[in-house]
């Protein structure tokens, strides 16, 4: 029985091997498509009150811990970029302030700040003071030099298309007017337009390898906004509303109106019994449909992140074990022969 099993150990071995690398690249082909998430977190219709003093919350907690500083914006590992996406839950309930959708390309959330955790995962808010429909609403991510990141597809985005954003209470819609490569040093296009000019919505992602200069630019105009729940079924699920939110939200502000005809006096003790809308997790507006990954998932992430930190060590060993298995499975045949 012993010797049976040591016979087909060097086979076990291989399979173990096999098994570990196809995780490994299966876990890659995870982190670069990561954009798959975003339909897996989808997020309430909010009426506008709520909204803002949500998005205000966020933003001063950004802004306190200095996450609108482009000079903490490096580049990062593979291995970095796969644990971020393990962490993609906890860093949208945490910093999500608003969606993004171009049909066919884009399908992501927008996170207040540019951390670099929350350009791996997402697009992040250039500007503390931005908003939609005003200035210029400029939005980053990282990219993988393999493809990937949220904006990965960024480069497919052509003139004329529309852009999609919202803040959970509105829809704003933005014609694309420039798409091309430029280099970091036009920071020009990160300013805010004149009074006289419309409103502008800016995508920006790294263009190449590691630390190259060139960036990946998508600038659109600022066209019309009207309440979420006037768009057509397409825009909402690109964006990540629920079904079950935007078919009630018609509900929610005509309670909304209700409550508000009450009188003067009682409204004030309304007000005072509700809760502050907090970016902590029990509060969130975003809803998890599953988990964004499974056991299996997860491992093969693992296994990418084992991969990129440590790979002459992990195929040496590899190696080693594969020849010492080989080595006494010859030793157990020549014994027999003997």
């Amino acid at each position: 029985m012993k010797s049976k099993f040591l016979r087909f150990l060097p086979i076990l071995w291989v399979a173990i091997g096999l098994l570990f690398l196809a995780s490994s690249f299966y876990g890659n082909y995870l982190i670069v498509h990561n954009q798959k998430n975003t339909n897996q977190m989808t997020h309430s219709y909010l009426p506008k009150e709520q909204a803002e003093s949500r998005t205000a919350e966020i933003t001063q907690a950004a802004s306190d811990q200095q996450n609108f500083d482009p000079s903490k914006v490096s580049p990062v590992t593979p291995e970095e970029y796969a644990q971020a996406q393990l962490q993609y839950e906890d860093i949208v309930i945490k910093w999500g302030i608003g969606a993004l959708y171009v049909p066919g390309t884009v399908e992501t959330k927008i996170l207040a700040g540019m951390t670099n955790q929350n350009l791996m995962v997402a697009v992040g808010t250039y500007y503390a003071d931005q908003k939609l429909g005003k200035g210029n609403f400029v939005l980053l991510a990282h990219n993988l030099v393999q493809g990937g990141g949220s904006l990965g597809s960024i480069n497919r985005i052509t003139k004329g298309q529309i852009i999609y954003a919202t803040d959970f209470t509105d829809i704003f819609e933005y014609q694309v007017v420039k798409s091309e490569v430029v280099n970091q040093n036009q920071g020009n296009l990160l300013e805010k337009p004149k009074k006289s000019n419309p409103a502008l919505l800016t995508l920006v992602r790294c263009e190449g390898r590691l630390n190259t200069p060139n960036r990946a630019l998508v600038q659109a105009e600022f066209k019309q906004k009207y309440l979420a729940k006037e768009a057509s079924e397409n825009v909402r699920i690109g964006l990540g509303f629920t079904k079950k939110a935007t078919n009630q939200a018609t509900s929610v502000e005509s309670n909304t109106v209700a409550t508000n005809q009450q009188s003067a006096a009682s409204s004030q003790n309304e007000a005072q019994k509700q809760p502050v809308i907090s970016s902590k997790k029990e509060n969130h507006v975003f809803t998890s449909n599953k988990p964004i990954y499974n056991l299996f998932q997860r491992f093969a992430i693992e296994g990418f992140k084992l991969m990129n930190s440590h790979p002459i060590p992990l195929g040496i060993t590899f190696l080693f074990v594969f020849a010492g298995l080989i080595l006494i499975r010859s030793s157990m045949r020549d014994q027999k022969i003997l």
